[in-house]
């Protein structure tokens, strides 16, 4: 999973070049692999759980009774380091743990697409329209609700020309959200025919 994960973004990119020769410019890209204070990503614990939301970049024990090693691929997000399916809720409260991403200026008509890994738990996909707002007020649009475990793509045309930043919201009684390969595309010309489904809609 953690290869096909790392792989995807390379993939689509060669896809791209040899078939649209360049067509879109890269806005924002971020695999985390160097992850740290200064990259203008802004980390929220809207919750009293004294697990903080931030880098994840090494492997972890998961499950109870019986054990499972997984390896988190430098990520950002929460992952619950002891039992990925419930701790005493009564004592820690509901997880509400919030990425915001950098300022993001679009183009004339952008697109964004990451990686999401989650449980039970549910993450939302946000726009703040001022980016100089980075409270919870600041929260205008409900992009989509996140895939439990691959890519999401949608369009940010709405926003076009604009400055914008995105927000991960991981909510629910679950400690576990991650995203990675976070990247934003502005394309440049009509594209032909791309084959990956997943893509396929917001590239034509």
């Amino acid at each position: 999973i953690t290869l096909m994960k790392k792989l995807y973004p390379l993939v689509v990119l060669i896809v791209l070049f040899l078939q649209s020769y360049s067509q879109y410019t890269t806005v924002y890209e971020n695999s985390f692999r160097n992850f740290g204070p200064g990259q203008g990503w802004v980390m929220i614990d809207n919750d009293t759980i004294s697990r903080k939301v931030g880098f994840a970049g090494k492997g972890v024990t998961l499950g109870i009774p019986t054990p499972r090693y997984e390896m988190i691929d430098n990520m950002i997000g929460l992952h619950n380091s002891t039992n990925w399916v419930r701790e005493p809720y009564s004592v820690s409260g509901k997880c509400d743990k919030i990425m915001i991403s950098p300022p993001l200026a679009l183009g004339s008509d952008p697109y964004t697409y990451f990686y999401s890994r989650v449980r039970t738990a549910g993450m939302e996909a946000w726009v703040i329209a001022n980016p100089n707002d980075t409270t919870l007020n600041g929260f205008t649009t409900k992009l989509l609700n996140c895939n439990m475990e691959g890519y999401n793509v949608t369009s940010l045309s709405n926003w076009a020309n604009k400055t914008i930043r995105l927000a991960l919201r991981l909510r629910g009684y679950d400690m576990y959200g991650l995203i990675d390969n976070f990247t934003v595309v502005n394309k440049t010309t009509g594209l032909v025919t791309i084959h990956d489904s997943c893509l396929r809609a917001y590239l034509r």
